[in-house]
């Protein structure tokens, strides 16, 4: 059975994913803000090596214009350099040998 980590289920993309996925026969594994922090490098690694997970879908962002003009600094470290804690570097799509798959942010 694939092990599937959704990162950023609270919000709308990931909680649909959750509903979707749930009726597969996948191990989920669900993460949000309080589980995994994005953006600690540290936080991230821990999480992967102690799941394991076959893939990660990444849908954790900062989405309320509001609140990234408030904020733009935590928007930037949630929206930008938090997902690439989840990419791998040359851009092969994998984290320790893990597929990974984003929401794109506009």
């Amino acid at each position: 059975m694939k092990k599937i980590a959704i990162v950023g289920v609270k919000g709308h993309v990931g909680s649909a994913l959750m509903e979707l996925l749930n009726l597969k026969s996948y191990e989920l594994l669900p993460t949000d803000k309080d589980e995994v922090d994005v953006t600690d490098r540290d936080e991230v690694r821990l999480f992967m090596q102690r799941n394991r997970p076959d893939v990660v879908i990444n849908c954790a962002g900062i989405t309320d214009p509001q609140q990234c003009e408030d904020d733009p600094d935590e928007a930037y470290r949630v929206n930008a350099l938090g997902g690439a804690e989840h990419r791998c570097r040359g851009g092969t799509g994998q984290l320790q040998g893990h597929p990974v798959l984003h929401r794109r942010r506009v």
